[in-house]
């Protein structure tokens, strides 16, 4: 079964299983055949099992959404093929007779041709092959013998396979991340172990560098595979309307049907206006791949209006033209739109069109393994305003010539205007890739799905209408406004058009990726509406959906209500926000996080650079010379609400305290070559708070090409955390009492097993003091911390923090009160201690550099029992 590639089709909806076996499949010419799956290379639990297999006679028009009886507003499959879908699901049943339903989605096949030279760079030559098959991926949580059972519905009827066997085995697999049973402060893997990394922003080049020293947990943005946040399509002019690209995205009504286009267009006074009078490509995408000395058909599909010239009269050409260049547009200062534009045309000139016109022409690859830069321009037009010249452009499509009329699979990777009914299929391959090298690699996705200002929701009214003339719908990717009753009978859990093409793009990704214990969580959007309650319920109708939904399981749209579901594949959600930490108040009802109105929310996830922090000007001052009171504080601050689940900074960010986060060089922390700011940041991380951190400025403050790498300093944090259980449920604030306030000590423990850890600084040793050469006084004090059994003898470890490894191991005994007494002396920098028996076989020990019982600074002479010397510890460890 094949469609054209114009609209690269795949995603299905799941229709419930009693009605799909009920409905039988000698009711329809729908069919499945060719099934195939990896279960004779042998499944491991928690590893992938993927099936393909073929699905006939398919009424649908669009393979990527799903077929539904009775979809809402503005999805009508009889009036727009491009609406009309399938559901394709398995149903599988484990070894103890649990069942679970996973979503299939459409995959189409890309030859690889390795890497490949082009005018632009090196690049993964990927060709599509116009071939497709269906999948279904899914991780088996439990060893023994499975089956499974392949459904389809459409149209026309349902079908279902035969039912089939495979057999998983044990492996070293650690599972689904979820929310710590016993402590959910923390996440944990199915399998108990804690999962406790900083995070960072970066891609995939750098997975295997970030794993090696724990920075496991990478926030990635996805919010360009689906939608109009960040398009193919630049403009020549005005590209950008805050952090998004202007897209040029409008609906227009062509022969009473509303459709979606990208508009192009010249004003009376010239190329001014919001829209421009050219598109290209982006130029930091990724090209195309094309085959060398082919010819390709060049086509654009639009709609013309108020076409006139030519303005330059030596000039007779004038209308509508695509190009192909590798010239930036400017590079010779000519405008895309003047006649003496010395681009060569590659298409025939269009002008006014009573309905939908094309213009089209030839381009021979050449010696080209990659695409050049394609545009469109209104080259040579006259404009009186009334119409003004006028592209609104359906379609950019360049196809391989096969001969005889016939045409290979679609190149552009977003051909058509009409993004709210498809997800560009080959950027998803690509991310394909990207996981499994996640996986390879030992990294975890934090992955955000869509953008707040995505002009596709702007441009559908609540009724599920388009926004044709008259203001955008500014909160629309929100879904249903919760102050239109007469629309939104359930607020913005109201299933309208947009809620309905959102969920079709989650079962999509469910249904690909979700497979993988390497997707961390998903995020509904970057930074939306802090004090929205459409945006509150929306993240947690996400839940509902990811939670249940895409495994076939109905949970209603109203608050409280939430999805009981324990689906082996499901991923934890949140969302985030462009300021505040909107935590939930019993007394007010004001509030998110923690609130029981939403209670398929994950965790809790908090945007703070210095800039944006909620502290005073006083503690941001101090904030920003001092990095572990920059975690600290917020740690303490967010924690404090004592939520249901964990607490994530998804952005952090150490700049000056009145200026933008842009400002990444204010503070002059790439003097801080030793990365005393980065050391201190991580290892306040002991404190009790438990907020994870993932950090925005990787390029210039962790890493800066020549100068400085940072990340082994996570690394010595890492070994030290191995082998505590932070997530057994008795661990607490150590709350010592210290004799100095020059000593800083944070950590806990956990008395039930006689145990706790600390990190201990001089608080003068801050990476602004050491980057100015401000002489630090060494600190001495004591250290003691209540509720140990009394006169008991517990092991102390001494760890030297900057190179990771034990400098002394001593026995310290508790009073007859049950207090244990550390004494510091001579503290320059800082120094971890552990406190009882940590040899737990799953979380091994780091090895100690050899050494002398009592040898803390690595001088080979005995320097105290239970006394910490520590002069110049730090320059001893480099």
């Amino acid at each position: 079964m094949d469609i054209t590639r114009h609209y690269p089709y795949g995603l299905v909806w799941l229709v419930f299983l009693c009605v799909i076996i009920s409905t039988g499949s000698g009711q329809t010419g729908l069919s499945i055949s060719g099934i195939t799956d990896n279960s004779g290379s042998g499944i491991g639990k928690y590893q992938k099992f993927e099936i393909s297999f073929q699905v006939n006679n398919s009424v649908a028009g669009n393979f990527q959404l799903p077929y539904d009886p009775n979809p809402p507003n503005g999805i009508n499959p009889s009036l727009n093929p491009r609406q009309k879908g399938i559901s394709v699901d398995a149903q599988f049943t484990a070894p103890g007779g649990a069942t679970y339903n996973q979503p299939a989605f459409y995959y189409y096949t890309y030859q690889d041709g390795g890497v490949k030279s082009g005018w632009n760079g090196n690049h993964k030559w990927i060709y599509p092959t116009g071939q497709a098959t269906w999948k279904v991926r899914f991780s088996p949580n439990n060893v023994g013998t499975w089956q499974y059972r392949l459904v389809a519905t459409d149209a026309s009827g349902t079908t279902q396979s035969d039912l089939r066997t495979f057999t998983v085995a044990d492996s070293n697999g650690k599972g689904f991340i979820r929310v710590s049973p016993t402590d959910p402060r923390y996440f944990e893997f199915d399998n108990g172990e804690p999962f406790n990394p900083y995070g960072t922003h970066f891609g995939d080049s750098t997975f295997a560098t970030l794993a090696q020293n724990g920075l496991i947990l990478s926030r990635n943005w996805w919010s360009a595979y689906y939608g109009q946040s960040w398009p193919e399509w630049l403009g020549n002019r005005n590209q950008y309307d805050g952090y998004l690209p202007r897209s040029g995205y409008i609906p227009i009504n062509v022969d009473n049907n509303p459709v979606a286009t990208i508009r192009i267009d010249y004003e009376g006074a010239g190329d001014t206006g919001w829209f421009d009078a050219c598109r290209l490509q982006d130029w930091n995408r990724k090209p195309e791949a094309v085959k060398q000395n082919t010819i390709y058909l060049f086509k654009i599909t639009y709609y013309g209006e108020g076409i006139s010239g030519p303005r330059n009269l030596a000039s007779p050409n004038y209308g509508l033209v695509g190009k192909i260049t590798t010239n930036w547009l400017g590079d010779r200062n000519d405008n895309c739109y003047d006649s003496t534009s010395s681009y060569t045309n590659v298409t025939n000139y269009g002008h006014n069109t009573t309905g939908w016109g094309t213009i089209q022409g030839n381009w021979n690859s050449g010696d080209n393994n990659f695409l050049p830069r394609i545009y469109v321009a209104l080259e040579n037009v006259i404009s009186t305003d009334n119409p003004k010249a006028t592209a609104s452009i359906l379609s950019i499509s360049l196809r391989e010539d096969l001969g005889n009329g016939q045409y290979g699979p679609e190149i552009i990777e977003q051909s058509s205007a009409e993004s709210e009914l498809y997800f560009s299929d080959k950027p998803l391959y690509d991310l394909d890739q990207t996981l499994n090298e996640a996986e390879q690699a030992g990294m975890y996705l934090k992955v955000v799905l869509l953008d707040k200002n995505d002009h596709i929701y702007k441009k559908i009214n609540d009724d599920g209408s388009f926004v044709i003339a008259g203001d955008d719908n500014e909160d629309g990717v929100y879904g249903c406004d919760p102050g239109n009753s007469s629309l939104c009978l359930n607020q913005a859990r109201t299933l309208n058009k947009t809620r309905w093409l959102q969920e079709a793009y989650y079962r999509y990704l469910q249904a690909r990726f979700g497979y993988s214990t390497h997707i961390h969580s998903w995020e509904f959007t970057n930074e939306g509406d802090p004090g929205s309650l459409a945006h509150w319920q929306t993240t947690d109708e996400l839940g509902k959906t990811m939670s249940c939904r895409v495994f076939g399981v109905p949970v209603n749209r109203t608050d409280s209500q939430k999805c009981t579901l324990d689906h082996p594949n499901a991923h934890l959600v949140t969302t985030s926000f462009w300021h505040s930490f909107p935590g939930y108040d019993s007394q007010t009802g004001y509030g998110i996080w923690g609130n029981p109105k939403y209670p398929n929310i994950g965790y809790a996830d908090g945007h703070a650079y210095i800039t944006t922090s909620p502290a005073s000007a006083t503690e941001k001052a101090l904030m920003e010379k001092d990095s572990a009171f920059y975690h600290l504080w917020h740690s303490q601050q967010w924690g404090g609400w004592k939520l249901p689940y964990p607490v994530v900074r998804g952005e952090a960010g150490m700049t000056p305290a009145n200026t933008s986060t842009d400002d990444s060089t204010g503070l002059g922390i790439q003097r801080d070559i030793d990365g005393v700011w980065f050391h201190n940041y991580v290892w306040a991380g002991l404190d009790s708070g438990a907020l994870y951190e993932i950090y925005w400025y990787y390029n210039d403050h962790i890493i800066k090409s020549g100068s400085y790498d940072h990340r082994p300093i996570h690394k010595k944090y890492q070994d030290f955390l191995a082998n505590i259980p932070l997530a057994n449920g008795h661990y607490v604030n150590a709350a010592p009492t210290v004799s100095n306030t020059n000593l800083r000590v944070v950590g806990q423990k956990d008395t039930v097993n006689k145990r706790a850890h600390l990190w201990i600084q001089n608080i003068n040793h801050t990476w602004k003091n050491v980057v100015d050469n401000v002489a630090i006084a060494q600190q001495t004090g004591t250290i003691i911390i209540a509720g140990f059994p009394a006169s008991t003898p517990l092991r102390v470890e001494w760890w030297n923090t900057y190179s990771g490894v034990i400098w002394s191991t001593e026995n310290i005994t508790t009073n007859s009160s049950g207090t244990l007494t550390i004494s510091v002396s001579n503290l320059t920098d800082d120094v971890a201690i552990k406190v009882g028996d940590y040899d737990t076989p799953s979380f091994p020990t780091p090895t100690a550099t050899p050494g002398i019982t009592g040898d803390l600074n690595h001088d080979w002479v005995a320097n105290c029992s239970n006394t910490l010397l520590l002069e110049g510890s730090r320059r001893a460890a480099k």
